[in-house]
């Protein structure tokens, strides 16, 4: 399953001298109860990866080289949410004032905790990151991700696609938190028809911002519609948090 993507943003540029090496990094979480149709099964999954900026074409496109990982773990032990993922490789990123579009290429290693399974393989893939608000006053932020490729070396010929949108409404802020209603979709398909890869799930829901940790909390009201003619619907809750960084030497 496409648990979601968090696509660290750094800055277009290093101030002063661009001839100068960055090291733009993130990490994020994401805990929660995450489908209806997994219903009392946490999922958590943990990200993080290194990059190094060796190249720019332009201020805003970057040729970076990265490591990442990733540990994903479940409650009820399903085997394809209990792992590990090592990735090295290459990406070349276009970045926008409120996002970013990433090709990413790379080899990664896959170790199954439940079945013992592992495998390593080439992956790739096309991928964006886009937040907004749509007044100047910031009451309406909204976000969307998408994803485009072989994400897997344990689902080697698999071509995954998902996209998600949420749009919010600040109905209260102070600078420790802000409360947001919301509502969000997401939509995921793949070329070899597995089940948990192939719905559309909508949502609607409130999450506390909160600045302090640079993370939301929430709770959701969810319908989710499998491609192959079953669906669920149901509450889900979650806990998402995620930073990033880009020391800069040479400058």
């Amino acid at each position: 399953m496409v648990l979601g993507i968090y696509v660290g943003i750094t800055p277009a540029h290093a101030e002063g001298d661009d001839r100068s090496f960055s090291f733009p990094g993130s990490a994020w979480n994401s805990t929660g109860n995450l489908s209806p149709f997994e219903r009392g099964n946490v999922i958590s999954q943990t990200y993080a990866e290194q990059g190094v900026k060796v190249w720019s074409l332009t201020d805003s496109l970057s040729l970076i080289p990265y490591v990442s990982g990733s540990v994903t773990a479940d409650t009820k032990g399903y085997d394809w949410n209990n792992k590990l993922v090592g990735t090295g490789g290459l990406k070349l990123q276009q970045d926008f004032a409120n996002g970013i579009i990433a090709l990413r290429v790379g080899y990664a290693y896959e170790y199954r905790f439940k079945s013992g399974i592992d495998r390593d393989g080439l992956v790739g893939r096309l991928e964006y990151w886009f937040g907004w608000s749509l007044d100047d006053e910031r009451r309406f932020p909204g976000s969307s991700w998408g994803v485009v490729g072989f994400l897997s070396p344990l689902e080697k010929g698999n071509l995954v696609a998902a996209a998600y949108v949420q749009q919010g409404y600040v109905a209260y802020r102070n600078p420790d938190i802000a409360l947001v209603p919301f509502i969000e979709a997401t939509v995921s398909t793949d070329t070899k028809d597995y089940d948990w890869n192939n719905y559309v799930r909508g949502a609607a829901g409130v999450k506390a911002a909160v600045t302090v940790c640079s993370c939301d909390i929430g709770v959701a009201y969810a319908y989710e519609k499998r491609f192959q003619g079953s669906s669920r619907d149901g509450v889900m809750f979650f806990v998402r948090f995620w930073f990033g960084w880009n020391p800069k030497s040479g400058g």
